[in-house]
């Protein structure tokens, strides 16, 4: 039986988590941005093994200055509380397979589960959903 308040709580870890690791950039260092928007895409598979495919972006912005799209790592800490979300949410049919998370500054996010198999782990590096992050944000925002 599936538990509300257990999957809510994973939900709140995994934002936790990921949000905390937003500084942590690919490229650079953070310096004294502030992020507008984070997203996550991320495919987990356990078949012989935990394997995880992530994709990050933040969109942020020093003072004065425009909105980028900055990849960051993600820690182990986010990815065990990701597995920790998808067993939690186990049912009749299975496990999800990925997840596109997006956080808000407020605190406020939303998760878009899939049961399909995982196009990345399967073998399509092409596939990018958070191609266009930044433009998608500044449509919904209004900003130029």
């Amino acid at each position: 039986m599936i538990d509300a308040v257990a999957i809510q709580q994973a939900q709140q870890q995994v934002v936790r988590e990921v949000a905390a690791c937003v500084t942590d950039v690919m490229d650079g260092e953070w310096g004294d941005r502030e992020w507008k928007r984070i997203g996550l895409h991320v495919e987990i598979a356990t078949d012989g093994g935990r394997r995880i495919s992530s994709q990050t972006s933040a969109i942020a912005s020093s003072p004065g200055q425009p909105l980028e799209d900055v990849d960051f790592r993600l820690s182990r800490a986010a990815k065990d509380a990701l597995v920790a979300l998808r067993e939690a949410m186990r049912d009749d049919r299975g496990a999800w397979s990925s997840t596109l998370l997006t956080i808000e500054p407020s605190g406020a996010f939303a998760f878009d589960f899939s049961y399909e198999p995982p196009r990345r782990l399967d073998g399509d590096l092409l596939y990018s959903p958070l191609d266009g992050f930044l433009d998608r944000y500044k449509a919904d925002t209004g900003m130029p």
